[in-house]
C-alpha cells in the first residue's frame, strides 16, 4: 500500500510537467518499467518479522523515488527540476503521504497563495499603520496573508510591534534560518492578547509557511527557500540536481529505448555569434569597397 501509494504520486507529479512545457511526455509504460526494475533491485526481507518488513518497505520507497527523480531530472532542462522537486514534495505533502511522515501540514489556502498573486493586492481590513521601514509590497502581501489565511492572522500587529526585527529578517540572506529571539516575540504576543486576545507568533509557523513569508519579505531568495524546504522534508539529495554523463545515459537506453540529445545554445552564445556574423559581414563589405576602389584605380590609369 506504501509502495503503490508514493507510486501512484510520482506518476501523477511527472504527467504534470507539461505545464512546464509541453514537450515533456512520460508514458505510463516507461513508469511501469521503472517501476518494476525498483521492485527487483531491492531484495526482501528474509524473515517474516514485521520490523524487518517495514525496514524493506521503507527502502524500497526512497529508491523508489530517488530512481524517477534522477531519472525525469535527466530528461528536463535544470530550471524546471527545482520547480519539479517541490511541487512533488509539496504534493506529497498535501496527500498525507504515510512514508514521508512530515511534520509540515499545508493547507490548500496557503498552496494556492503562494502559487498565485492574485488576492495580494485586495483591501486591507485591518487599521494597523505600515511602518515606514517596511517595504509596501512587502506590507501589502502581509496584509492579504493576515486576511486571507487564519494561521497569520495578526501578523501586522506583529509586525508593527517588532519592526526592527522584522527588518532583519527581510534583510538577511537566509530568512528560513533567521533567529526570532523569543523575548522580543513574548512581548509582542503579551501586546497582542492584550488587543484582540489572539496573538500571532512565529513559534507555529511551519517550513511551508516560512516560504511565504519569504515571498512576502524577500521574493528573490525563493528559489534558495524552495531548496531549504525539499532538504529539510525529502532530503539534501533532492535539493539539487544530479549530474549525469553519457556514459550512465547510454547504459539505461536499449534497442527500443535510443537516448535523444537536443542541443540548444544559450542567450549568451547566440548573442556572441550574432555579433561575430556583424562583424564578419562589416570586414566582407569593407574588402569589397577597398577592390572596387582598386578597380576603380587601375581602370583611370588605363585609360
Amino acid at each position: 500500500m506504501q509502495v503503490s501509494f508514493r507510486g501512484s504520486l510520482l506518476f501523477f507529479s511527472i504527467q504534470s510537467l507539461h505545464h512546464l512545457d509541453t514537450v515533456y511526455t512520460f508514458s505510463s509504460q516507461w513508469f511501469l518499467e521503472v517501476f518494476t526494475q525498483c521492485l527487483q533491485a531491492i531484495a526482501p526481507p528474509t524473515n517474516s518479522e514485521p520490523s524487518s518488513f517495514q525496514l524493506y518497505v521503507d527502502e524500497l520507497v526512497e529508491y523508489l523515488t530517488i530512481t524517477i527523480v534522477q531519472k525525469v531530472s535527466i530528461a528536463i532542462l535544470t530550471k524546471h527540476f527545482l520547480p519539479f522537486v517541490f511541487y512533488l514534495c509539496s504534493m506529497l505533502i498535501l496527500n498525507k503521504d504515510p512514508n514521508l511522515k512530515p511534520e509540515t501540514i499545508i493547507s490548500h489556502q496557503e498552496w494556492k497563495f503562494l502559487l498565485h498573486d492574485k488576492g495580494i493586492q485586495a483591501k486591507c481590513s485591518s487599521q494597523v499603520e505600515k511602518p515606514d521601514e517596511i517595504s509596501t509590497e512587502a506590507w501589502e502581501c502581509a496584509s492579504a496573508m493576515s486576511d486571507q489565511l487564519p494561521s497569520f492572522q495578526q501578523l501586522l500587529e506583529h509586525i508593527s510591534n517588532n519592526t526592527a526585527l522584522w527588518v532583519e529578517f527581510a534583510e538577511s540572506s537566509t530568512p528560513w534560518k533567521f533567529n526570532f529571539r523569543e523575548e522580543l516575540v513574548h512581548k509582542a504576543e503579551l501586546k497582542d492578547k492584550q488587543v484582540s486576545g489572539k496573538a500571532f507568533s512565529m513559534a507555529t509557523v511551519n517550513r511551508f509557511q516560512m516560504l511565504l513569508l519569504v515571498k512576502a519579505f524577500c521574493p528573490g531568495l525563493l528559489a534558495g527557500g524552495m531548496k531549504w524546504f525539499i532538504s529539510e522534508e525529502m532530503g539534501a539529495i533532492y535539493s539539487s540536481k544530479v549530474p549525469c554523463t553519457l556514459l550512465s545515459v547510454y547504459k539505461s537506453a536499449s534497442s527500443v529505448k535510443p537516448v535523444l540529445i537536443i542541443i540548444t545554445p544559450s542567450k549568451n552564445r547566440r548573442h556572441t555569434a550574432l555579433q561575430n556574423n556583424m562583424q564578419a559581414v562589416a570586414f566582407v563589405d569593407v574588402l569589397i569597397a577597398i577592390i572596387s576602389f582598386l578597380w576603380i584605380i587601375v581602370f583611370i590609369y588605363i585609360l
